[in-house]
Protein backbone atom coordinates (compact mmCIF):
# COMPACT_ATOMS: atom_id res chain seq x y z
CA UNK A 1 0.00 0.00 0.00
CA UNK A 2 2.82 2.39 0.81
CA UNK A 3 4.45 1.64 -2.53
CA UNK A 4 1.19 2.43 -4.35
CA UNK A 5 0.87 5.74 -2.53
CA UNK A 6 4.50 6.60 -3.30
CA UNK A 7 3.93 5.94 -7.02
CA UNK A 8 0.95 8.29 -7.27
CA UNK A 9 1.82 10.91 -4.63
CA UNK A 10 3.15 13.32 -7.25
CA UNK A 11 -0.31 13.48 -8.88
CA UNK A 12 -2.06 15.00 -5.85
CA UNK A 13 -1.36 18.62 -6.87
CA UNK A 14 -2.15 18.27 -10.58
CA UNK A 15 -4.86 20.15 -12.47
CA UNK A 16 -7.49 19.07 -14.99
CA UNK A 17 -6.24 18.08 -18.46
CA UNK A 18 -7.50 17.45 -22.01
CA UNK A 19 -11.32 17.34 -22.16
CA UNK A 20 -11.74 18.00 -18.43
CA UNK A 21 -12.34 21.69 -19.13
CA UNK A 22 -15.38 20.96 -21.27
CA UNK A 23 -16.74 17.98 -19.33
CA UNK A 24 -16.07 19.20 -15.78
CA UNK A 25 -14.91 22.81 -15.41
CA UNK A 26 -17.35 24.39 -17.89
CA UNK A 27 -20.31 22.11 -17.13
CA UNK A 28 -22.87 23.72 -14.79
CA UNK A 29 -24.89 20.47 -14.79
CA UNK A 30 -22.48 18.79 -12.38
CA UNK A 31 -22.38 21.65 -9.86
CA UNK A 32 -24.20 19.93 -7.02
CA UNK A 33 -26.22 16.89 -6.14
CA UNK A 34 -29.47 18.78 -6.71
CA UNK A 35 -28.79 18.30 -10.45
CA UNK A 36 -28.80 14.48 -10.26
CA UNK A 37 -32.50 14.07 -11.22
CA UNK A 38 -31.85 16.17 -14.33
CA UNK A 39 -28.72 14.17 -15.19
CA UNK A 40 -30.74 10.95 -14.94
CA UNK A 41 -33.55 12.39 -17.07
CA UNK A 42 -36.25 12.60 -14.41
CA UNK A 43 -36.68 16.36 -14.74
CA UNK A 44 -36.24 16.74 -18.51
CA UNK A 45 -37.07 13.39 -20.06
CA UNK A 46 -33.56 13.24 -21.56
CA UNK A 47 -30.67 11.46 -19.90
CA UNK A 48 -27.12 12.62 -20.37
CA UNK A 49 -24.86 10.63 -22.67
CA UNK A 50 -23.07 8.98 -19.74
CA UNK A 51 -25.36 9.43 -16.74
CA UNK A 52 -23.35 7.42 -14.19
CA UNK A 53 -20.19 9.38 -14.98
CA UNK A 54 -22.05 12.68 -14.69
CA UNK A 55 -23.67 11.66 -11.38
CA UNK A 56 -20.20 10.72 -10.14
CA UNK A 57 -18.92 14.19 -11.12
CA UNK A 58 -21.84 15.82 -9.29
CA UNK A 59 -21.07 13.79 -6.16
CA UNK A 60 -17.36 14.61 -6.44
CA UNK A 61 -18.14 18.31 -6.84
CA UNK A 62 -20.38 18.32 -3.77
CA UNK A 63 -17.87 16.40 -1.64
CA UNK A 64 -15.03 18.70 -2.72
CA UNK A 65 -17.03 21.81 -1.97
CA UNK A 66 -18.54 20.73 1.33
CA UNK A 67 -16.00 18.37 2.86
CA UNK A 68 -12.55 17.86 1.36
CA UNK A 69 -11.73 21.54 0.78
CA UNK A 70 -12.55 22.33 4.40
CA UNK A 71 -10.06 19.66 5.48
CA UNK A 72 -7.34 20.36 2.90
CA UNK A 73 -5.88 23.46 1.33
CA UNK A 74 -7.97 24.39 -1.74
CA UNK A 75 -6.62 27.19 -3.87
CA UNK A 76 -9.45 27.30 -6.41
CA UNK A 77 -12.01 30.09 -6.67
CA UNK A 78 -14.66 27.35 -6.82
CA UNK A 79 -13.64 24.67 -4.30
CA UNK A 80 -15.91 22.12 -5.93
CA UNK A 81 -13.65 22.14 -8.99
CA UNK A 82 -10.47 21.31 -7.12
CA UNK A 83 -9.09 18.10 -8.66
Amino acid sequence: MLLSFACYANSLNNTFVFDDALVISENPGIRGIENIPRLLGFATGRTSYRPIRMVSYALDYTLNQNLWCHIGNCRESDPGLYP
